[in-house]
């Protein structure tokens, strides 16, 4: 009898098609009526790779409407000539489509002499079929909006606030006693920016679906004179908007109480205001990737020595200080708060 086309290669293919083929009860499949044949091979055939295709965990439906995929099951016959003698092999051809949109995945054939040999081999064939199939419904998660919708969220992120100074008298510093031509020796300050890197970590409590607070300790760079550590705790309520499931938008007001470790500061500022808006976008099932853009005016004064030994009156220097903030982090939520909103949650 002539050798089998396709023997070979499956029986090679066996020890990888049972270790990787999916046995998923996320699956549903449909066994369409065997075409060609006799009516004890459309009957055996439907009914065992049906049983088989059970045991194996995949969900059998009897309407294609219902499934996710096909198989379609196809028995004919090859006649030959081998040493004067007319031989028939009885093949049965299986398709794996998508039943969706009919499109054909895969196509295989098997040779068999008897209809009870096939008892050991379907499961193999059908290991052989499923084995192709996508692995979408294996390695997705739903993509749900539980990320913006936590108890709490812990964020930190890399800031580059740009810090202004800003002297209100630019011609106060002088000479004392006056220069030759008998005036003082005025000489104009300017105002000073000073953009340094900063890092903000921080606590936000989500205590309603469109209101948050968050507690944060920020520390950055910038003084006058002396480029030295600001540190500072603020307090930002956020108004989270949520036009879509994968960003959310949230304007904010906020505090700052802020020191610094500077020498030469005779007085500081204890407390700043403004706002802000933070934009996050999903970064995966728990968290959000984020941009920070806001702006912070201090109440009072920085008052710095004067420390120009050629112009040393007045002694003391007042400068008002603000702030623009940039910066880029990552928050991430613990406890969800409800359930998703089913128009903003998609299955995979």
């Amino acid at each position: 009898m002539r050798i089998k086309k396709y023997v070979a290669a499956i029986a090679l293919l066996f020890p990888a098609v049972v270790l990787f083929a999916q046995s998923r009860d996320d699956i549903t499949v449909y066994v369409s009526p065997v075409s060609g044949g006799n009516a004890e091979e459309q009957l055996f055939f439907t009914e065992s790779f049906k049983m088989e295709l059970t045991g194996a965990n995949y969900v059998v439906v009897e309407n294609q409407n219902d499934s996710d995929y096909t198989l379609a099951l196809t028995v004919t016959r090859d006649k030959y000539e081998e040493a004067g003698v007319m031989q028939t092999d009885n093949i049965l051809t299986v398709s794996l489509l998508s039943s969706s949109d009919g499109r054909e995945l895969l196509q295989f054939s098997w040779d068999y002499i008897a209809l009870e040999d096939m008892n050991q081999w379907n499961l193999h064939l059908i290991y052989q079929a499923m084995a192709n199939v996508p692995l979408t419904k294996i390695t997705s998660v739903p993509d749900t909006n539980h990320w913006r919708n936590k108890w709490l969220y812990v964020r930190a992120s890399f800031d580059y606030p740009i810090t202004f100074y800003a002297n209100p008298n630019p011609s106060a510093i002088h000479s004392d006693p006056p220069s030759a031509g008998g005036k003082p020796d005025y000489s104009v300050l300017d105002h000073k920016v000073l953009p340094y890197p900063g890092f903000t970590a921080g606590l936000e409590f989500q205590f309603l679906n469109w209101m948050s607070i968050e507690g944060n300790f920020q520390l950055a760079f910038g003084d006058p004179f002396s480029h030295t550590l600001i540190p500072a705790i603020g307090v930002e309520l956020k108004f989270p908007l949520k036009p879509s499931k994968h960003f959310m938008i949230e304007p904010y007001g906020m505090v700052s109480f802020p020191t610094t470790t500077a020498t030469e500061t005779l007085e500081f500022p204890t407390l700043g205001v403004g706002g802000g808006l933070q934009l996050g976008v999903k970064g995966g099932p728990i968290g959000a990737l984020f941009v920070d853009v806001n702006y912070v005016h201090y109440l009072g004064d920085v008052v710095t020595r004067n420390t120009d030994s050629d112009k040393p009156n007045p002694g003391t220097i007042s400068w008002q200080r603000f702030s623009i903030g940039l910066g880029v982090g990552y928050k991430i939520g613990f406890f969800n708060r409800n359930k998703d909103d089913p128009k903003l949650t998609e299955a995979p």
